[in-house]
């Protein structure tokens, strides 16, 4: 089972931001993003509830954790290419290191051709069905 802090660890790789900076108050753009990461992925691969990613987080409010996924959501419509890349990259360090199988929707915005989403995937060793 993949835990809160298996999502850390990978967000922390594929973004090099210090935990420390991921769980404190500071909000400056790199670190949000980071933030916004941690809650895409760790919806997508936990179970935890959003009070608990937000208590993970520091002690947030579930209601800063839906606002953290809305903006994940607007990233990938708006800055695939970037933000995709990291949710992807993200998804393949979970999977190479806790070996879990694991299912996700892409959202693939309008203008971006489906083989090179699939393309991109497939380099990180996910397939699509």
């Amino acid at each position: 089972m993949i835990t809160l802090s298996n999502v850390l660890e990978s967000v922390v790789e594929v973004t090099g931001i210090y935990p420390d900076a991921i769980l404190g108050l500071r909000r400056n753009k790199e670190i949000a993003m980071s933030r916004h990461l941690f809650c895409y992925i760790a919806r997508l691969h936990t179970n935890s509830s959003q009070e608990a990613i937000g208590e993970f987080l520091g002690g947030r409010h579930h209601t800063t954790v839906i606002h953290s996924l809305k903006t994940a959501n607007d990233m990938i419509d708006t800055n695939y290419e970037v933000f995709g890349d990291m949710i992807n990259h993200c998804n393949s360090i979970i999977a190479m290191r806790w070996k879990q199988d694991f299912t996700f929707t892409v959202t693939i915005p309008y203008g971006v051709e489906f083989t090179k989403v699939k393309a991109a995937l497939e380099v990180f060793g996910v397939t699509i069905k």
